[in-house]
């Protein structure tokens, strides 16, 4: 698996579940946390697979900024407490 590689060093992943467009849920990865003026973002990532060349297909590891309130949903028994804080955006 691959995929961009935004998460803070040395950093383990919390379950999410992440609210797709469609309405749908499923559970992603919380890497990292960012204070902005409007609040709260968090990085997390979905594993889903993607197309290699013509007839090859490789799991993805798609991370995404993205508010809590909007698009996340937290995993019951699991302390958000301390994930990492990231830099601010530049």
């Amino acid at each position: 698996m691959s995929g961009p590689s935004e998460q803070p060093a040395g950093s383990v992943p919390l379950p999410v579940r992440v609210l797709l467009p469609n309405s749908e849920e499923v559970t992603g990865r919380l890497w990292a946390r960012r204070q902005i003026p409007e609040g709260w973002m968090y990085l997390v990532s979905v594993v889903v697979y993607r197309n290699v060349g013509e007839d090859e297909v490789e799991t993805w590891d798609y991370q995404v900024w993205l508010r809590a309130q909007d698009h996340l949903r937290s995993v019951e028994g699991v302390s958000y407490a301390d994930v990492p804080v990231a830099s601010p955006p530049e």
